[in-house]
């Protein structure tokens, strides 16, 4: 209950910095384009050095055993939802954008930000785990399901910041290397500025967005009400009935992690996707806003329930 409650404090408080970016855009304090801006100084510099900042810790067989549960835990959550996206389109009549966006969570400025102000700056490498799985399928199997694209997705892969910044972290960790402290201080002092400025970005994005039109549809909410509430529901269950966390040391704290990435709003890669591919945004981009907007009230939910079943 504690726990659910501290993240409800901190959703408040990630919204509050949302709702500064869409002032400051609406406002026309600043320019429209604001948000651009600061998304390339997240995805380039902030998410990275939050990133590698989080491998710095202990090489010890446990934290190895961990990373491994980690990263096989998400790859197998990640196929489950893409099995699951596939059988709910057929039941909801789900297009592309609808189906991609309960298929792939947003593990990166929503969760790292969150997981960063909430539990510990460590726990984020298992964020990371999951992120570079997702990756992976959303560049192969999300791309082809957007675009029916499949060029150029492992070089997109291989150049994006964040999986650069986790084979990095990981290096360093696997050679027990700790980053000097001149450089270290520069990493943590943008590491802290990952919450405020992945908020401005929302923000500044929902601006730029109808707002009315999103919240007025419909279909919008059913998309999130799966992305968000059921699925994660189905997941517990599936935890449970494994009994998932007892299969390591720390196997309900890393569980909860993933959990909580897969209790997420739909993942911001997919509306820049469809926009890379020149194909209509204005629908992902809708149903990115609301599902961050119903965030402040399904995420802590979904924790209280995780916490009183494992």
């Amino acid at each position: 209950m504690e726990l659910s409650f501290l993240i409800l404090k901190q959703i408040v408080s990630m919204f509050l910095m949302i709702v500064v970016g869409y002032v400051l855009v609406r406002s026309k304090a600043v320019e429209k384009n604001l948000g651009t801006f600061l998304a390339k100084v997240v995805m380039y510099v902030v998410l990275p050095c939050t990133i590698v900042d989080a491998f710095q810790i202990d090489n010890d067989p446990k934290t190895f055993s961990n990373l491994l549960f980690a990263f096989v835990v998400a790859l197998v959550f990640n196929i489950l939802l893409i099995i699951l996206s596939y059988a709910f389109k057929s039941i909801f009549k789900m297009n592309e954008i609808e189906q991609a966006s309960v298929a792939y969570p947003n593990s990166g400025d929503i969760l790292i930000p969150l997981v960063t102000s909430v539990l510990s700056p460590t726990m984020t490498v298992y964020c990371c785990a999951f992120m570079v799985v997702q990756l992976l399928f959303m560049f192969t199997h999300g791309v082809n399901l957007l675009a029916n694209d499949s060029e150029k997705n492992l070089s997109n892969i291989l150049k994006n910041p964040n999986v650069i910044a986790i084979v990095i972290g990981i290096l360093l960790l696997a050679m027990n290397i700790t980053i000097p402290e001149i450089v270290g201080n520069v990493i943590d002092s943008f590491a802290s500025m990952v919450a405020p400025l992945s908020m401005l970005v929302i923000g500044c994005s929902i601006a730029n967005c109808d707002l009315k039109r999103g919240l007025a549809k419909k279909r919008t909410y059913l998309i999130v009400l799966i992305r968000q509430v059921i699925f994660p529901i189905i997941f517990l269950g599936i935890i449970k009935i494994t009994s998932l966390d007892t299969f390591i040391q720390d196997g309900a704290s890393i569980l909860l992690i993933l959990y909580m990435t897969v209790a997420s709003s739909p993942a911001a890669t997919i509306v820049n996707i469809v926009q890379s591919h020149d194909m209509d945004s204005s629908y992902a981009s809708i149903i990115n806003v609301v599902g961050v907007i119903c965030l402040i009230f399904t995420m802590p939910i979904m924790v209280f329930i995780f916490q009183m079943f494992i």
